[in-house]
């Protein structure tokens, strides 16, 4: 499965973001700033930017 998670820097995001990548699925993690995610994985991809930003969430398409 694939998840696109917003905030995945926040507490509630990491734990959403954690359980994920353990059970095996894709995620695209949306940050506003860059090393907020630490984490490495083969399933994450990380995505900075701003929300309010118009492009920024074509990157992920």
């Amino acid at each position: 499965m694939n998840f696109t998670i917003f905030g995945a820097s926040g507490a509630i995001g990491r734990i959403v973001l954690k359980h994920a990548l353990q059970n095996g699925n894709r995620v695209t993690a949306y940050v506003r700033r860059a090393g907020s995610i630490d984490q490495l994985h083969d399933n994450l991809t990380v995505i900075v930017g701003e929300l309010t930003n118009p492009d920024f969430s074509r990157e992920g398409s």
